[in-house]
């Protein structure tokens, strides 16, 4: 199932704590691999500041749970079950055709 998984970096109350913090997630995120049983097709961060996206396919919640546990200490993270659009169109379709069905009468 695909994912598209926004996080954001939370601030610090303070700068030397903030600049901490970077250091910190800069050190484990390169000792960081990409789990097995994920495929990430996108990684991309927010021009403006330490947030970003992942668009990733995972069949395993529990797989998922790690990913964000290994980085909960810096990170807010939503994960949002995506597909699609040509597929999501067609399913749209067939909704509207039902509800169009089904209020006639």
């Amino acid at each position: 199932m695909k994912f598209m998984v926004e996080w954001s970096t939370r601030p610090a109350p303070t700068y030397e704590e903030g600049i901490a913090n970077e250091e910190a997630i800069i050190r484990a995120f390169s000792k960081w691999s990409v789990p097995e049983g994920v495929t990430i097709h996108a990684f991309v961060a927010k021009v403006e500041g330490p947030a970003g996206y992942i668009l990733l396919d995972c069949d395993d919640a529990a797989i998922l749970t790690k990913l964000a546990a290994q980085f909960m200490t810096w990170n807010d993270a939503r994960y949002v079950p995506v597909i699609d659009v040509q597929e999501a169109a067609a399913i749209y379709g067939e909704g509207v055709a039902w509800a169009k069905s089904s209020a006639a009468g």
